[in-house]
């Protein structure tokens, strides 16, 4: 990121002195051009001190700490070149942070727990946000008022994600189970397609996928994030992941990270209207989605940026998740205890963060 900003402001001075140069004296000029060259050289000179971080994460409201991170220059306060990448789900980061292509993922906790079990050396380091952002939406004709309406019928339902964990919950609540409905699996982002081909009785998708359907009018709320999460105590900690080689090689560089991720989560609390902007802007130029600013503003709203350690309660709240997958027999890996995912969660950092940089 910093090194297409200095090659940009590059160009820029280069554009300028060039109109200058129509009507300028050729002394004048060279002074411009000197000074221009130095101001370029300053900046690749920086750009080459910063340290590079390869950062994946998902393109959903749980994005925003990192692009506040890079836009409002947190991270290169810290010294850190970040190079950052959305990507369609957390899933996807998570997978990428194993294979060595990231040394930070924004990831699913669902997908975390499944390295957890595998003994894979993934440490969560922090959170990027709280709350669940997973809707039921039914066609805008249907009849549905409850979700025992839709027993037998087909619900679109991305499998194996967190946002899949709170809805099996959701039923177990009900006294339900998938089977008492038609569980099509699907990628969230394909879900507005099927509503709009009126392929699904349901869908269980997560924002931005979500307002997408309700602002193109192919689908309703049956039940709000609220109505999903609170009956079973969902915390929905979306977590910040690296490796544990990472921590032991580059603590200094962990501990820069850190720094900055707690200046975005303070900054998004105290600037609610400035971050809805900025996700609104990421949304139409990263994901293409036009989603309206008020969509924009009930997602940043119903998540929360106060804390960034992945504490006891989120720690119970994934056990839970990974439990009724086991349970509902979508995975045959029996959950990892309590103790096994706190080997796996190192807030050392966030903490040494929150009291330096936290604003009372």
């Amino acid at each position: 990121m910093k090194l297409t900003k200095a090659w940009l402001i590059g160009l820029l001075i280069g554009l300028a002195f060039i109109v200058t140069a129509c009507g300028g004296s050729q002394e004048k000029n060279q002074e411009k051009k000197e000074t221009s060259s130095q101001s370029t050289q300053a900046e690749q000179s920086q750009s080459k001190k910063n340290e590079t971080v390869r950062v994946l994460y998902s393109d959903s409201v749980f994005s925003l700490t990192t692009i506040v991170g890079l836009e409002k220059g947190f991270f290169a306060e810290e010294g850190l070149n970040v190079n950052a990448m959305p990507l369609s789900s957390g899933g996807m980061t998570v997978s990428g942070l194993i294979g060595k292509s990231a040394d930070f993922a924004v990831g699913s906790f669902a997908r975390f727990l499944d390295a957890v079990n595998k003994d894979l050396p993934i440490i969560a380091v922090g959170v990027t946000t709280k709350g669940f952002q997973g809707y039921v939406i039914v066609p805008p004709d249907s009849n549905a008022k409850s979700i025992e309406d839709l027993k037998g019928k087909d619900i679109a339902v991305q499998m194996g994600s967190g946002t899949s964990s709170v809805f099996l919950r959701y039923l177990e609540s009900k006294g339900l189970s998938p089977k008492d409905f038609k569980i099509r699996e699907m990628d969230t982002e394909l879900i507005p397609a099927a509503f709009e081909a009126k392929q699904v009785a349901a869908g269980v998708p997560w924002d931005p996928f979500a307002t997408q359907i309700i602002e193109k009018g192919v689908g309703k709320v049956l039940l709000t994030p609220k109505d999903l999460a609170e009956p079973v105590k969902a915390t929905y900690a979306f977590p910040l992941l690296t490796l544990e080689e990472t921590i032991k090689k580059r603590p200094e560089m962990v501990q820069k990270f850190l720094n900055a991720w707690v200046k975005s989560l303070d900054f998004i609390h105290h600037n609610r209207e400035e971050a809805i902007d900025i996700l609104r802007a990421a949304f139409v130029n990263q994901v293409g989605l036009n989603v309206s600013r008020e969509a924009v503003k009930n997602m940043v709203e119903t998540t929360y940026y106060t804390e960034s350690t992945f504490d006891d309660e989120d720690i119970k709240d994934a056990y839970e998740s990974a439990r009724i997958f086991y349970d509902f027999g979508i995975t045959k890996n029996a959950p990892p205890s309590l103790e096994k995912i706190k080997a796996h969660v190192n807030n050392t950092f966030a903490e040494k963060a929150e009291a330096q940089f936290r604003k009372k």
